[in-house]
Parts: C-alpha cells; structure tokens; sequence
C-alpha cells in the first residue's frame, strides 16, 4: 500500500485538534477537583488528562500511527469506513459501562460516580474511534490488504501504545478505586514519590519520542527506495 503523505498530514492535524478540544474541555471546567488533589476518603490522586500515559504519549504517537494506517484503508476502500462505525459505537458504550462502574477511580472524565464531564463525552467518541480504527488495521492485515510503510508505521504505532499501557498500569493510573480507612491531613500528606520502575519507564518514553519520528521515516524512505531498485523506470 502506497503512503500519503497528505493523509499522514491531514491525520495528525486532526488527532491534535482533537486531543486540543479535550484539553480545553478539561481546563474550563470549573466543576473538577484540583489536579493531583486526594480523592475523598482514600490515598488516590486525581488524574487530569496530561496524567495518563495513554492519552498524551500514546495518543499523541501511537493512535496517530494506527489512525494514518486506517485512513489509508478507508481511502482505498470506503467500506472500511462502514464496517468501523458499530465498533465506534460498541466500543464506546462499552468503555461508558466500565467508567460508571463503581471500582472506577475518579478522574477528569467521570469525576464522580455517575458523572460525566463533558470532557469524558468527547473522549467516549475518541477511544471509540480509536478501538474500531485498530480492530480495522487488524482484520487487514490479516486479510492481506495492509502491507507496506503504512503497515509498518501501524504496527509500531500498536507497540508504542501497548508500551504506554503497561506504563498506566505501572504506575497505578489505572488502579481501581480503593478507598482507605484513614487519610493523613492535607498538610501531612507528602508527595507521590516516583518508583524506580516509574522513572525506567519515563526514561524509555522520552528515548522513543526522540527516534521514533527519524526512526519511522527513514523505514519509509528506505521502503521507497527499495521499490525504485526493483523497480527501475524505463
């Protein structure tokens, strides 16, 4: 499959105007607590946006990666497009379940049990856009009809993102709530030291954002250069 720089292009503008319209959500709501504050009655913090591993790192770079792919094959193949909007809705509804669930740790998107802040709604339609964008790269990949530079970046778009899931889960982003029986004084209260595990991670973070663009390119451009080898015009 041929990559379009254009479709890479006009993906990642529309993954940051996303990402931006989430963030700007999150800031003009009046009605979350301060970020980092103790969660009521445990020794949870709560999270804002910029706090997750997932959606900052991996949706910066890794949904990017597998959104691109996807807009490939929706391109080539409109019916792409079809087949994702019931995985868009599932998805999303699916994940509106857990979050209302009464484990879900509190966060800028469900702030309270049975709350939705509206920042939680757009993110609702943009990890159900995301799901159905890689369950999409998966079928065609299995069925053949993605391959090329535009596979390759979908795959290591896959691999970032699962990285930085692992890093929600080491760090305790996605813990449950767990309320505590009893909650030291504001004052009292220290701040959440890094673990040893937290900081490797976010060392290995940083080194991927720095090569992985000049990384992903030059597979491309290798790619490229490898057909026209092949390939000679006459």
């Amino acid at each position: 499959m041929e990559f379009s720089w254009l479709i890479f292009a006009s993906v990642m503008v529309a993954n940051v105007a996303c990402i931006g319209v989430m963030l700007l959500a999150q800031a003009v709501d009046r009605n979350l607590p301060s970020r980092n504050s103790f969660i009521p009655m445990t020794k949870q913090r709560f999270l804002y946006i910029q706090d997750f591993w997932t959606m900052t790192w991996g949706d910066g770079i890794g949904v990017l990666l597998i959104t691109n792919a996807f807009v490939h094959l929706a391109v080539k193949d409109i019916t792409n497009l079809w087949w994702s909007l019931p995985i868009v809705v599932v998805s999303g509804l699916g994940f509106l379940k857990m979050c209302l669930g009464n484990a879900h740790k509190p966060d800028y998107g469900f702030p309270d049990r049975d709350k939705v802040s509206f920042a939680g709604i757009l993110h609702l339609f943009y990890f159900g856009v995301g799901i159905a964008a890689s369950v999409m790269c998966v079928w065609n990949l299995i069925t053949g009809d993605l391959r090329g530079p535009v596979m390759w970046t979908a795959l290591v778009g896959g691999v970032f993102y699962i990285l930085c899931f692992i890093m929600e889960m080491k760090s305790g982003n996605f813990d449950q709530l767990n309320p505590a029986t009893f909650l030291l004084a504001d004052d009292e209260i220290p701040p959440a030291p890094k673990s040893p595990v937290f900081q490797v991670f976010e060392a290995i973070g940083w080194i991927c954002a720095w090569i992985f663009y000049p990384g992903a390119m030059a597979v491309v451009v290798a790619h490229k250069k490898a057909q026209q080898t092949a390939n000679p015009k006459k």
